[in-house]
């Protein structure tokens, strides 16, 4: 496997850290934002995506019923508990992750940074901090050592 690698990179030209990043499955950047579509066009306007099959077996659901539709962060939104009605819709989108019944995040992969600036989600909310960097606000993560200036 090792000679096939090494093969292989013998006839891609790229970098020796290029190289090294391929080499040990390492992306070659790792993204510092994210950006979350809100869509605030008028509600008939917006598109609704149905649930899936997994998730209605899920629910319980029976094959009549109407509610076969995903919640939009909007509707997230205007359901939240008291305990973050003081946030605005852009904080909410930015730093909660509506979690399911079986306390799984929807949608949105929960990262556990370290620098811990993030005031944490309260007791008893179906919500959770999803990160320390805002995904509305565009904030740039800081990075875990810095290099010496030259």
């Amino acid at each position: 496997m090792k000679q096939l690698s090494v093969k292989f990179l013998n006839t891609v030209e790229m970098s020796s850290q290029e190289a090294a990043w391929y080499l040990l499955r390492q992306p070659m950047s790792r993204s510092s934002r994210e950006v979350s579509y809100i869509p605030t066009v008028w509600p008939q306007e917006r598109h609704k995506l149905r649930k899936s099959k997994a998730v209605m077996d899920e629910e319980n659901l029976d094959e009549n019923s109407t509610d076969i539709w995903t919640k939009s962060m909007i509707q997230w939104y205007e359901e939240r508990p008291s305990e973050v009605e003081d946030k605005c819709l852009a904080d909410f989108v930015a730093w909660y992750t509506p979690v399911t019944k079986k306390g799984r995040p929807l949608g949105t992969e929960v990262n556990d940074d370290a620098s811990g600036d993030d005031e944490p989600a309260p007791d008893n909310v179906p919500y959770e901090s999803t990160s320390t960097i805002g995904s509305a606000y565009r904030k740039q993560r800081p990075a875990s050592h810095s290099l010496p200036r030259l």
